[in-house]
C-alpha cells in the first residue's frame, strides 16, 4: 500500500548517501588500527575501479556524484565471477547427479529449488511453478551468492573485492529488470484496455497516486538491497578496526565469526525479501481479478 511519506523519504535517502559515506570513513579513520590518511582501509569505502569509454583515462568520479559515464571494472569482474560460481555449481552438479543418494551441493540445490517454488506455488498457484519458478530461482541464488562473496576476506588494492550488490548500479539493474518484465507479464495478462484500467481502480482520481505507487517499486527495492549490503559491510570493516583495539588475539578471532555470521544471515535475508517481492509483485500485477 501507498505511504505517502514514501515520495519524500527516498529523495532524502538518496540525497544523504554520500553523507553516510563520508561518516563511515571518518569513523574508521578514527578507529583504533586505522591509519587514517596514509591510507587506510577506510579510504576504499564506497570506491570502486573505474573505466572511461568516453573521457580521459583514468576517470575518478565527481565528489558526490552517483551517475556519470564511468564503468566500474570491480563489480563489471565481481558480477562476472559469481555468474562463474554458478555455472560451475549447476556443472558439478550435473555431473555427480545422482537420484538414489542425492549429497552435496545437489542437496543445497534440490534445497534451494524446492524452497523458492514452494513460495512461488503460494503467491501464484502451482501452475505457474514451471514458469516463474526458475526465474525466482536464479534470481535469489544470484543475490545471495552476489550478497555473500564480498565476505570473503581476499585484500585487493582499492577495495576491488566487494559485493557485486553494495554498488547500487547492480542493484538498480535488478530492479529495472524486474519492473520491466513485471509490467509485459502485466500486459499479457490483463491486455492493453486492463493493464491502463487498473491504473484507475478503485476511483478514477487516484490514478496519480497508483502511477506513483507502481514506479516506487523498483527504487524500493534497489535501495533496500543495496543499503542493507553496503551497511553491513561498512559495519564489518569499522567492528573489525574497532575490536582489534580493544579485543585479546584469543577472543578476536570470534569476534570476526559472528561479524561473518551476521553478514550471511543479512545477505540470506536481504536475498529473500527481493525474490518473494518479485513474486508478490507479479502476482499482483498479473492478477485479473475484477477485470
Amino acid at each position: 500500500m501507498w505511504n505517502p511519506s514514501m515520495g519524500s523519504a527516498i529523495p532524502e535517502l538518496v540525497h544523504h548517501l554520500p553523507g553516510a559515506v563520508a561518516a563511515a570513513r571518518r569513523l574508521a579513520d578514527a578507529a583504533p588500527g586505522a591509519s587514517g590518511e596514509g591510507g587506510g582501509l577506510s579510504e576504499h569505502i564506497g570506491e570502486h575501479t573505474y573505466w572511461c569509454p568516453f573521457g580521459e583515462h583514468p576517470c575518478a568520479p565527481k565528489a558526490g556524484a552517483f551517475t556519470g559515464g564511468e564503468v566500474n571494472v570491480d563489480t563489471v569482474v565481481m558480477t562476472a565471477i559469481v555468474m562463474g560460481i554458478i555455472l560451475l555449481l549447476a556443472l558439478l552438479v550435473r555431473s555427480r547427479l545422482s537420484l538414489t543418494r542425492p549429497r552435496g551441493a545437489q542437496n543445497a540445490l534440490e534445497y534451494s529449488f524446492e524452497f523458492v517454488n514452494g513460495f512461488v506455488a503460494d503467491n501464484l498457484g502451482n501452475e505457474r511453478v514451471r514458469s516463474i519458478g526458475p526465474l525466482a530461482v536464479a534470481l535469489f541464488l544470484f543475490i545471495l551468492l552476489s550478497n555473500w562473496i564480498g565476505l570473503i576476506p581476499i585484500p585487493l588494492p582499492n577495495g576491488f573485492w566487494h559485493s557485486p550488490t553494495s554498488d547500487p548500479n547492480t542493484t538498480v539493474s535488478f530492479s529495472i529488470f524486474v519492473f520491466l518484465l513485471i509490467q509485459v507479464l502485466s500486459i499479457r495478462a490483463r491486455r492493453g484496455g486492463g493493464y491502463v484500467k487498473h491504473f484507475f481502480e478503485p476511483f478514477w482520481w487516484l490514478a496519480p497516486i497508483n502511477i506513483i505507487e507502481e514506479l516506487s517499486k523498483p527504487v524500493t527495492l534497489s535501495m533496500r538491497l543495496f543499503g542493507n549490503i553496503f551497511a553491513g559491510e561498512i559495519l564489518l570493516l569499522v567492528f573489525g578496526f574497532l575490536l582489534t583495539g580493544f579485543l585479546t588475539i584469543v577472543a578476536l578471532p570470534f569476534a570476526n565469526l559472528f561479524g561473518l555470521a551476521l553478514g550471511l544471515f543479512v545477505g540470506a535475508i536481504q536475498a529473500f525479501i527481493f525474490t518473494v517481492l518479485t513474486v508478490a509483485y507479479i502476482g499482483i500485477g498479473t492478477s485479473t481479478e475484477g477485470h
